[in-house]
């Protein structure tokens, strides 16, 4: 007989069956090969899903399983926007406490000083600001030159030679079923999608 790791008691000690996931898996792997035997001692095959069952490897926290959704939405988010920034992990000193702050780009910068600078040219040529902050910063190795979702794009499709323009990357991002960054990407470098479309900003007054 199969034990079940549902008919096992809760116990504080250490109990392999129910607290150690890779012996589980071993275990739930042996009977998917040798499969079981029934009430009247006969060996049968069962299904992977039917062992995985038995030995409680289905089973998820659900608390553990909201928090992959959270970082799950948190790495695409951060896959569709960072590209925009120049400079990330960035240190600010205060050269009269030594007080040292650190910010994830230049737009948390931004906000934590009330102002819409981008702080890229203090970083850049190591200004001090207000005689008072020093900046060291890493390059963003997924930086695009001109990415920005709120920008004006036009896109041309050259096969048709059709033209639309829309009111932001983010609006064209969800129109065409493409991420911010395969836009921005194909901006920078005037290059052509399989399906021909051609990406431009565009340039207001």
């Amino acid at each position: 007989m199969i034990l079940n790791k549902n008919n096992i008691n809760n116990s504080i000690a250490f109990n392999p069956v129910i607290d150690d996931l890779t012996y589980r898996g071993y275990m739930a792997l042996a009977h998917a090969i040798c499969g079981v035997k029934d009430c009247n001692g006969v060996w049968k095959q069962i299904s992977l899903g039917q062992v995985r069952k038995i030995f409680g490897l289905n089973e998820r926290d659900a608390d553990d399983v909201e928090k992959e959704k959270e970082i799950e939405k948190s790495k695409k988010y951060e896959k569709t926007t960072t590209s925009k920034f120049k400079y990330i992990n960035i240190k600010v000193l205060n050269i009269e406490t030594f007080e040292v702050e650190t910010f994830n780009n230049t737009e948390e910068l931004a906000k934590h000083f009330g102002v819409n600078s981008n702080f890229n040219s203090h970083i850049r040529n190591n200004w001090t600001y207000k005689n008072k902050y020093r900046f060291k910063a890493d390059i963003n190795p997924e930086y695009i030159a001109g990415a920005s979702e709120s920008k004006k794009i036009k896109v041309t499709n050259i096969n048709t030679n059709k033209v639309d323009i829309y009111d932001s990357v983010k609006i064209a991002s969800k129109k065409l079923n493409l991420s911010m960054v395969t836009i921005y990407t194909y901006a920078k470098y005037g290059s052509l999608t399989k399906k021909g479309l051609k990406f431009e900003y565009l340039i207001e007054d």
